[in-house]
């Protein structure tokens, strides 16, 4: 049986105005991701990579395309606000993971508040449950439930990465993106992070868009990905096969930028780092 698609986006365009002068920041850009799939997006800085992402996450207005899940009701464009209830039911099936964790959390308020805010916009648990559930999914990435009443300032880069997990899984969502995650951190708190999301990720079977600039890294958990530079897809397909037959010049600069002694070579260190409890 064949892989089942989930999520499609379709001829996203989406440019920005910057002193006057147009840049194109997505530029035709379409791909599909299989159910419960992490796929990888991978390209450097100013690729346009995150605004892709902020396009299917809903967090920025494409100026043409469509983006469309599978749901209940059959295949929606996430694009298209013309039925806001049909589009809130989808969209909760839907949460991003940010780059930088401290500055996704509100500062004046409490971690378990911050994890309940989505329950509370999207559903009608009672109080009393929000924060049952905001206990459960703290000690589900590996914090105390006493993390409950600290703030964002109180936690290191790597607690506050782990609670933004937290967050994102409150809501049971079936697609999950994931924007460079782990740039933010060091290394060996890096492997703990990735460690965990792919335990998560394998456990509760998500589709997930992980996004980043390090090849290593994306290449030892997707099975396919897709490149990404100067607003488009320069190649798309299958992980080993763009590795190691890549036919585009760009990413075989990338691969060559990689400091590892092959490629073979590489994809094993990076799962092993990642696999290892630090």
């Amino acid at each position: 049986m064949g892989e089942q698609e989930f999520i499609r986006a379709e001829h996203i365009n989406k440019t920005f105005s910057k002193q006057g002068k147009k840049i194109k920041a997505v530029d035709d850009v379409s791909l599909e991701l299989y159910r419960g799939e992490c796929f990888g997006l991978i390209g450097e800085s100013g690729s346009g990579k995150s605004t892709l992402a902020n396009v299917i996450a809903g967090l920025e207005k494409a100026d043409s395309g469509a983006v469309y899940m599978d749901g209940p009701g059959g295949k929606i464009n996430l694009l298209d606000a013309g039925n806001r209830k049909i589009q809130k039911e989808y969209c909760q099936k839907r949460q991003m993971i940010f780059q930088n964790p401290r500055l996704s959390f509100n500062p004046a308020m409490t971690i378990g508040k911050g994890l309940e805010e989505g329950v509370r916009y999207y559903t009608k648990i009672p109080a009393a449950r929000r924060k049952e559930l905001a206990l459960e999914n703290l000690e589900l990435v590996g914090l105390k439930r006493e993390y409950y009443d600290r703030h964002s300032s109180e936690l290191s880069g790597g607690e506050c990465q782990r609670a933004a997990i937290a967050r994102a899984l409150m809501i049971e969502p079936e697609f999950l993106i994931c924007d460079e995650i782990t740039s933010a951190l060091d290394v060996s708190v890096q492997a703990q992070i990735m460690s965990l999301f792919m335990e998560i990720q394998k456990k509760k079977k998500m589709t997930c868009l992980f996004i980043s600039h390090d090849l290593a890294l994306v290449s030892s958990i997707c099975n396919r990905i897709a490149v990404m530079y100067n607003g488009k897809i320069v190649e798309s397909g299958d992980t080993k096969q763009i590795i190691y037959h890549s036919s585009s010049n760009y990413t075989q600069k990338l691969l060559q930028s990689v400091f590892f002694a092959d490629r073979e070579t590489m994809t094993r260190y990076e799962r092993k780092k990642m696999e290892s409890s630090i």
